[in-house]
């Protein structure tokens, strides 16, 4: 019998026609029905430390949402994928990963892609949570990021837990977190692509039937 649960999620609602415009597309709530066994999480770029003291204090803050996050895809033993780089993984991370946590070693070829989506395809993913660090940078555009990974089947579902990363802002967009507005309005605005909170996957998995 197939698990199924319901997700709150925002994505946009983009007006099509000879007298649209811009301002008529807008952001909007939605509640998704998924299939659980389907679903994974990717995570880009869990490091232990970075160059960017300012950025990473950021970061290092937000960590426990997105142990958090990993703790429940864990809990329900559905596959989680890191892409770290190389570089050391956060040590909280890595404390309790077990038979369902995958470390796909770095390629500086760009072969991650090829080898995330086969891992994707093998256990039959079709829908993806996408969270780690940076929302607009390498969450976007490492080889196992947003960006390399979506247009490999485009019939997935893609899910930015928005507040399970952060953006590298600048010093214009620090107080706004624009970058990171900005990262979750590309991730809404492609087919199947959405945004959603780490409460939301909660609530998600608390809803399982």
């Amino acid at each position: 019998m197939t698990a199924v649960a319901r997700l709150r999620a925002r994505t946009w609602n983009v007006v099509m026609g000879p007298d649209s415009s811009e301002s008529d597309c807008t952001r909007g709530e939605v509640v998704l029905t998924l299939a659980i066994e389907s679903t994974a999480l990717v995570v880009i770029d869990p490091w232990a430390d970075h160059p960017n003291q300012g950025w990473y204090r950021r970061a290092a803050a937000n960590v426990p949402r997105l142990l958090r996050l990993i703790q429940l895809f864990r809990g329900h033993e559905r596959p989680i994928f890191y892409d770290a780089t190389g570089r050391p993984v956060h040590g909280s991370i890595l404390e309790g990963a077990g038979p369902h946590d995958h470390f796909i070693e770095w390629d500086p070829m760009g072969g991650g892609t090829r080898v995330l989506d086969g891992m994707l395809k093998e256990r039959q993913v079709r829908t993806i949570f996408w969270a780690g660090y940076s929302a607009n940078l390498c969450l976007m555009t490492k080889p196992c990021g947003f960006r390399q990974i979506m247009p490999t089947d485009w019939d997935r579902r893609h899910f930015l837990v928005r507040d399970a990363t952060v953006a590298f802002e600048s010093n214009d967009t620090l107080g706004s977190q624009a970058l990171l507005d900005a990262a979750c309005y590309e991730v809404e605005y492609y087919p199947n692509g959405y945004s959603t909170t780490v409460d939301d996957v909660a609530a998600m998995y608390e809803g399982v039937t």
